[in-house]
């Protein structure tokens, strides 16, 4: 029995896709001969060919695809490999059947994958109350976006400080932890309660955080203005 000979006659593609994270799509296959196919394997590849493809997934056909006939695939799972470098690619195809492996159908369209990226910004909304004592509690509302195009999670360590008025330098007065997710293109509103050191001079001051999760790194200082009465 021969190979099947396997043509993709019409695809559905995202037109960017980031590598390591799944996406949806269709392919038409169409058999120009008697050798059924059973299965049908997607590739990734920057040329129409099989050269230095990545696999994607396997499509296994429930009936025999005859002579002219065509099918379309659907796929919702398909997922690119994090290593898979940014550029562009073509979804290639390959059928298997009894008599062994079709060469290679390559989509027409190709897909723009784009390499994963987090990207924090932090923003000091306010700080409450506006007028506190050393050893009194304060709630400080900071707003933490992520710029970039997945989604940003675990541990998240977040620094609070004291920017004295005129300065630039700020004094650490508190570290807390907190399990955040920050969805790609989306923000966060975090209400971060601290005590007052026993010890902070009475002055006015500017409220500072930073934030480091998984090595992604931002910090800000506020506008508004708290001030330490004894």
């Amino acid at each position: 029995m021969p190979a099947p000979t396997l043509l993709i006659t019409q695809d559905s593609l995202p037109t960017t896709v980031v590598a390591g994270t799944k996406f949806r799509g269709a392919v038409a296959v169409n058999l120009t001969d008697d050798a059924p196919a059973v299965s049908v394997t997607l590739y990734a590849s920057t040329s129409p060919t099989l050269a230095d493809a990545t696999p994607l997934q396997i499509l296994v056909s429930r009936r025999k695809l005859k002579a002219g006939k065509s099918r379309t695939f659907r796929f919702s799972g398909a997922t690119l490999s994090t290593s898979l470098p940014a550029g562009t690619y073509y979804l290639v195809a390959q059928a298997s059947g009894a008599g062994g492996d079709s060469a290679p159908a390559a989509s027409t369209a190709t897909v723009t994958v784009a390499a994963p990226v987090v990207s924090l910004a932090a923003t000091v909304d306010s700080v409450a109350p506006a007028t506190v004592s050393p050893g009194r509690h304060a709630t400080l509302e900071v707003t933490i976006a992520n710029n970039g195009n997945i989604d940003s999670t675990g541990l998240m360590t977040i620094n609070l400080g004291l920017v004295p008025a005129g300065s630039t330098e700020h004094a650490n007065v508190a570290t807390l932890n907190r399990n955040v997710r920050v969805k790609a293109g989306r923000s966060a509103v975090l209400n971060l309660h601290f005590t007052l050191p026993k010890s902070e001079p009475a002055g006015t001051y500017r409220a500072f955080v930073s934030i480091d999760q998984n090595g992604k790194a931002t910090s800000a200082i506020g506008a508004s203005v708290l001030t330490v009465e004894p």
